[in-house]
């Protein structure tokens, strides 16, 4: 590639030669041989980790996939989840997004019912924060679906957050921003989590409408349920039969379309829970968070008081996030990413007209450090990047640190920390 001229011609000794026939045992020996390469180059640019609250474990991933313990359809060593010391019973748990009937970004097995590689892709390290007035610990990743046959194309950004208060033994928090890359408006997207849990004994799924909870009993007595928290409108139970089905396109969108509706409770034996969302449109460089929650209980009172803190904590933590809803039109904001970070982070905001832009950053005693932008800026979406340094050049030192865009008449600011 890049070579001026014509190809040098073949050596003589290889002309008129024929490629040596492979019979069908070292064909599929081969064929095994890249595919276990294939997974030893996607275990080496992914990456995985356990969250512990008071009474369970939880494996978070960057590509989509949860659990990854040994004996699930994806095996990397994980916890899988796990609830008071007990067993893992998570087979499989992955999120999958699909727009019109052509196409589908997945983290689930394929139409065979076969593992499949995820169709997402990490396009930042994951970030680990603890909040230590909530007790909170969060692990941030930024994936994006270009691993698909035809991706959509979505970014997304997705927090998952437990806590080491007592009084939440059994909450987990998942949250996903989708983000249209695009500068062209993205059609029919619809998003959804499936999770299969397996029991030694015939599994039985109901759902609380009320509440927005789908829940599964086990043989042992205790409960483990998904909670809709935002934009999540559709639940849905699904199942295997006799042997892991297969969830290609068709089955996914629906399930999505039937879990709008009455749930069908006449399944039985090996179970699957989904939730999702409706269809919904990203307009060009635009955004939307859905969330839900997967809580456990060794009883079903215990299940429906972990439910509802989940609401309560979701409920304070998008207080905050949601303040800037009430600012003047003008601009949006971003949260940096990562966050924290070393050496360098990223600020994003959209302008919806032309106008001067300032954004400084400033240290917790308010004194200002650096002025990132002060300039007459377009309409459209930007992004800046600070260095952790301040106007001379320095590096300055690791702590939190607030940026604060003004735009016209309106300001909006965010917390950032960095880490050295």
């Amino acid at each position: 590639p890049g070579a001026a001229g014509p190809l040098p011609p073949l050596p003589a000794a290889y002309v008129g030669r024929r490629a040596p026939a492979l019979d069908r045992t070292e064909l599929e020996a081969r064929v095994a041989t890249m595919r276990a390469e294939v997974l030893r180059n996607l275990r080496a640019t992914v990456s995985h980790g356990t969250l512990a609250a008071p009474a369970v474990t939880f494996t978070a991933s960057d590509f989509g996939q949860y659990g990854l313990a040994p004996g699930s359809i994806y095996n990397l060593g994980g916890a899988g989840f796990r609830a008071w010391g007990g067993v893992n019973r998570l087979y499989e748990a992955g999120i999958f997004i699909a727009r019109n009937d052509s196409q589908l970004s997945s983290a689930l097995r394929g139409a065979d019912g076969a593992f499949r590689p995820s169709d997402f892709r990490p396009v930042q390290p994951s970030v680990t924060t603890v909040d230590y007035q909530t007790g909170g610990r969060t692990v941030a990743s930024r994936f994006d679906d270009a691993g698909a046959v035809a991706p959509i194309p979505v970014t997304l950004e997705q927090t998952v957050t437990v806590y080491d208060d007592p009084a939440d033994p059994a909450v987990v928090l998942l949250a996903y921003t989708l983000i249209n890359p695009l500068l062209e408006r993205t059609t029919d997207i619809t998003f959804g989590l499936l999770v299969d849990f397996d029991d030694s004994a015939p599994e039985t799924v109901r759902f609380d409408p009320a509440e927005g909870i789908l829940y599964q009993s086990f043989s042992d007595g205790t409960y483990v349920g998904l909670v809709g928290l935002r934009g999540m409108t559709a639940f849905a139970v699904a199942g295997n039969g006799t042997a892991k089905s297969g969830l290609d396109i068709d089955r996914l969108q629906a399930l999505l379309a039937a879990g709008a509706g009455t749930l069908d409770t006449t399944l039985a034996d090996d179970l699957m829970m989904l939730v999702g969302t409706a269809p919904f449109t990203l307009e060009p460089r635009d955004s939307m968070t859905v969330a839900l929650a997967l809580v456990a209980g060794r009883n079903i009172d215990e299940l429906y008081t972990a439910a509802a803190r989940a609401r309560e904590r979701f409920d304070i933590i998008t207080s905050v996030d949601d303040a800037g809803d009430l600012l003047p039109q003008g601009f949006t904001l971003e949260q940096n990413y990562p966050n924290p970070f070393n050496p360098v982070t990223t600020i994003g905001f959209t302008l919806e007209r032309r106008g001067h832009v300032e954004l400084p950053v400033f240290d917790v005693l308010g004194r200002q450090v650096r002025t990132l932008v002060s300039e007459e800026m377009p309409e459209g979406y930007h992004t800046i990047e600070w260095d952790g340094t301040d106007s001379g050049g320095g590096q300055v030192a690791s702590g939190v640190y607030f940026y604060r865009l003004r735009f016209g008449d309106a300001t909006d600011s965010r917390k950032m920390v960095l880490l050295r």
